[in-house]
């Protein structure tokens, strides 16, 4: 509202674009059981009404900038579900802030979960491993936010069996030896596959070497 008011679009293209990014590329994602299970319970509702809301929101916030497009969506669908709409996205009032109270804690554990996520999804592109590929397990650093209740959705979106806290990364760190083969070639000359053997096999011998 600020920037609008300001003319400033650009930045309203901005936020428009994060939000649009929020709805489809994860909200939409994480709760496709909840949108496609049979019974239509509170649960199932919850979802529907919070998405037909974060739509409807965009849509009258938009609508200055994309009209047409907005007027279609307004009237093929959102009014198809809700009949009490003003006849145009135009004509209806400009969205006021929420008066929920916001939990800014379940904000942030879900920032960490999508943080986590993308860093999983990111090394999974840089290794050339596709997401259908299950993998074993994923170690995260232990956090001032429990996670424990964002296991499965970490696990389902990562497809990965078990998740491992750490308080550090040092017990994943292995240590072990190796040369510089390019000098080491002058030093131990036709004994440097020797050496290499020897330190594959981490029974690094001094006293055999020295022989």
């Amino acid at each position: 509202t600020t920037y609008m008011n300001e003319y400033n679009t650009k930045e309203v293209c901005t936020l428009f674009e994060n939000y649009i990014d929020d709805v489809s590329n994860f909200y939409i994602r994480i709760n496709r059981r909840r949108f496609w299970k049979g019974k239509n319970d509170d649960d199932k509702l919850t979802a529907y009404y919070v998405l037909f809301n974060a739509i409807k929101v965009c849509t009258q916030i938009m609508s200055p900038m994309i009209p047409f497009m907005t007027e279609y969506i307004w009237r093929k669908a959102l009014k198809s579900y809700d009949k009490n709409l003003t006849d145009s996205v135009h004509l209806s009032e400009w969205p006021k802030e929420s008066t929920f109270k916001i939990d800014s804690s379940i904000i942030e554990e879900v920032n960490i979960v999508r943080n986590i996520i993308t860093l999983g999804l990111k090394v999974r592109n840089e290794k050339n491993i596709k997401v259908r590929q299950p993998l074993n397990t994923i170690y995260v650093k232990k956090d001032k936010v429990k996670l424990e209740k964002y296991f499965e959705l970490i696990k389902t979106e990562l497809n990965i069996k078990e998740i491992n806290i750490l308080e550090d990364f040092n017990s994943l760190k292995v240590e072990y030896l190796t040369l510089n083969f390019r000098n080491a070639g002058s030093v131990f000359k036709e004994n440097v596959n020797i050496v290499k053997d020897l330190l594959e096999e981490k029974c690094f011998d001094k006293n055999l070497i020295s022989d």
